[in-house]
């Protein structure tokens, strides 16, 4: 199916599968892919601004992603996931977390991840009432308060250690009605 046609037929699974996004079933060659995403991570030094050192261990990442929790990634030429994007599911719905290659990010490729985002979050809301997420980006949140998203407050505490960091969460309503509703009424894609 083409974007359009995906769009057309507001269907987020073929619209991610058009814009190739790959969803983890845990072969073994995506497990290579996933720690291999994992060793860059910690030879850039991010890999602690995203995760928790529980996490460290190659088993217990691999675990991140596997059910009930949801991964999409996706490849560049090089094989290497230069895109991710994974659903936690909770009481509520489901925690999302994304993460997008230092090398692309700002760049016409990054500018790209937008496109993937809306499809993240199209599949999101099919599956789950509300989504949460926790960003260290302030200027994101002072920007975009209560407009994108209800903005719960800055944690007590600092998950990275480094940066303040907000929780918020996303309702299907914003979603629908705002910008990143790949299937809204005259959205560009």
């Amino acid at each position: 199916m083409t974007e359009q046609e995906a769009i057309q037929a507001r269907d987020p699974f073929a619209l991610a599968t058009s814009r190739g996004l790959r969803f983890y079933v845990g072969t073994p060659a995506e497990d290579i892919a996933i720690l291999a995403w994992q060793r860059k991570m910690l030879e850039d030094g991010e890999f602690f601004t995203i995760f928790t050192d529980v996490r460290q261990a190659p088993g217990s990442f691999l675990d991140l992603f596997r059910p009930p929790n949801l991964l999409f990634y996706k490849l560049n030429a090089d094989d290497a996931i230069h895109y991710a994007a994974w659903f936690t599911p909770s009481w509520f719905g489901a925690f999302g977390s994304v993460w997008v290659a230092r090398s692309i990010r700002g760049t016409h490729v990054g500018e790209e991840s937008f496109l993937l985002g809306q499809c993240i979050m199209a599949i999101g809301f099919k599956l789950y009432p509300l989504l949460g997420g926790i960003t260290s980006r302030t200027p994101f949140v002072a920007k975009n308060a209560d407009k994108w998203y209800v903005n719960m407050g800055k944690l007590p505490y600092k998950l990275n250690g480094e940066h303040d960091q907000w929780l918020l969460f996303y309702t299907k309503e914003q979603f629908e009605n705002g910008p990143f509703n790949p299937f809204q009424s005259g959205q560009e894609t």
